[in-house]
């Protein structure tokens, strides 16, 4: 039989208690299970846990993770985007501009038919006409048109409202068509209770807000 020494011995009995010193020393590894960054509820739940289970001005239903507590964050963000149109032009069914002075006004008429000598005319607050814009033949569906704050012999009209009338022929007949002007955005409101949006424009009109509405960055 081999014999041990006693050293060796000595020598193991060490590296056994030293092992069990290290465990005694050291804590057990934790594992840590992250939570959704989006999770409402582990965000609310680690809230709790920090401040105590108190949380100051914030009412019960806005801590079940089903939305409330984001709604305010989601309208604040529809009007952040809203925002971002002032500046930009709107197409609204109004024919009529107000002008501070020699600018441009870009228009739209809607042809339901092809037309022939195509006219929009520019009409003064006394009802004259200032400006006959031709715009010759035109295929059915849309058309743009501008004007550019002049009247008929070049020189810039008088600042106030202007109106616009477009007419076609069409068939054997004269048919009047419905126009439509870009308007800026000067401002957006928020209403406080449903926060719904509302574009308000230069010439005073209140608009509702839709994804479906025809807005350039600038005029072209």
């Amino acid at each position: 039989m081999a014999r041990i020494e006693p050293s060796l011995i000595s020598t193991i009995t060490r590296v056994e208690r030293i092992s069990d010193l290290l465990a005694r020393i050291l804590p057990t590894p934790k594992v840590v299970v992250e939570s959704d960054p989006l999770d409402v509820k582990s965000d609310v739940a680690q809230m709790l846990a920090d401040t105590g289970g108190r949380v100051s001005g914030m009412q019960t239903s806005e801590l079940k993770g089903d939305g409330h507590a984001m709604s305010g964050f989601s309208s604040s963000n529809a009007a952040l985007q809203a925002s971002a149109l002032v500046g930009r032009y709107l197409l609204i069914e109004d024919a009529q501009v107000e002008i501070e002075q020699a600018e441009e006004v870009q228009g739209h008429i809607d042809l339901p038919r092809p037309g022939k000598q195509t006219l929009v005319y520019v009409q003064d607050s006394k009802a004259d006409v200032v400006k006959m814009i031709p715009l010759g033949n035109l295929p059915q569906g849309p058309a743009f048109f501008r004007w550019q704050g002049d009247d008929r012999h070049g020189n810039a009209v008088q600042p106030g409202m202007y109106r616009f009338l477009a007419s076609a022929v069409s068939g054997f007949e004269m048919k009047s068509l419905p126009v439509s002007t870009f308007q800026k955005i000067v401002r957006i409101n928020v209403h406080p209770k449903n926060q719904s949006l509302q574009l308000v424009l230069e010439n005073g009109t209140h608009v509702a807000y839709s994804p479906n509405l025809l807005i350039r960055d600038e005029l072209i």
